[in-house]
């Protein structure tokens, strides 16, 4: 008969067997699960590969963007032109204005002499 002491030993060694083989094999799953991961991210499965869809995605944004900051421009000077244009037009109409008086103040003196 064993040891009551060993008994329990010889039963918590198993139980970490057990629990390091247990490991092991999730360890081996997560492994194979890993690798076809990697080989989807490098190779695709049919498609092209996420690193390739990523660098045509960082392409296009960045294409996108060289074109946002065009519009950006434009729209820039569109404004600035709108501005210069409404400038003009208030100059223009204080010029009318000032000529319209001028005018009526020299008809106005005619009549009087």
């Amino acid at each position: 008969m064993i040891n009551p002491q060993y008994q329990t030993l010889i039963e918590a060694q198993e139980r970490l067997m057990q629990q390091t083989a247990s490991i092991e094999t999730t360890l081996g799953h997560m492994s194979q699960d890993i690798n076809i991961l990697c080989k989807l991210v490098r190779d695709g499965n049919g498609q092209p590969s996420i690193l390739q869809r990523l660098t045509q995605a960082e392409v296009v944004l960045a294409g996108q963007i060289k074109s946002l900051e065009e519009i950006g421009r434009h729209a820039n000077s569109i404004t600035a032109a709108r501005m210069l244009t409404r400038t003009q037009l208030i100059v223009g109409l204080s010029g009318v204005l000032l000529t319209v008086l001028l005018s009526s103040f020299s008809v106005y003196a005619a009549f009087i002499k």
